[in-house]
């Protein structure tokens, strides 16, 4: 994407359509896929980004690469499918580099993790709340899906990691 062959129209445009609600869901889900696809590709090779070495971080780039240009690929080729691609592949690969240094004694577990849900493979009608699965607090039941769990081996503990995406500037995987 050649940025001088933009119009000023072409940057209106731009504007109106990264601001629009839609276009964060899309983005947000794209995110959210990606980074499952890409956890549950590194499992096999036993591709742990903390302990990595720069053979395998180039690896892990690659792989990253492919996921993104495949998931993007579902959107179309128009000019906001590009620029996700662009903005996605920067703020993915500097994710790689945080992942190799923020919580180096966890490993990841399991990605997209869903509770007290229905779900049709499991018999039950999609969408639907499944009271046998939910967490209990007191009088209070909750459901959800959570982004990532990760496990410290050995230690009998686990972090809940809830990506955010956003468009603020600020890097867009946020663990909370």
């Amino acid at each position: 994407l050649d940025s001088s062959s933009i119009t000023p129209t072409h940057w209106v445009e731009l504007a109106r359509i990264l601001e629009r609600d839609d276009f964060a869901l899309v983005r947000g889900s794209a995110v959210h896929a990606i980074l499952r696809t890409f956890f549950d590709e590194l499992k096999p090779g036993k591709i742990f980004l903390p302990k990595a070495d720069d053979g395998q971080i180039e690896q892990a780039r690659r792989i990253m690469r492919h996921i993104v240009n495949e998931e993007l690929a579902k959107m179309g080729d128009d000019l906001r499918s590009e620029i996700t691609r662009i903005e996605l592949m920067s703020h993915l690969d500097r994710f790689i580099d945080r992942e190799r240094t923020v919580r180096p004694e966890l490993k990841p577990y399991d990605c997209e993790m869903s509770f007290g849900i229905c779900h049709k493979a499991e018999g039950g009608v999609s969408g639907r709340y499944d009271e046998n699965t939910m967490l209990q607090f007191g009088d209070i039941k909750l459901c959800g899906r959570i982004d990532r769990v990760d496990i410290r081996e050995g230690k009998n503990q686990a972090v809940v990691i809830d990506y955010k995406t956003s468009s603020d500037g600020n890097l867009p995987m946020q663990a909370k």
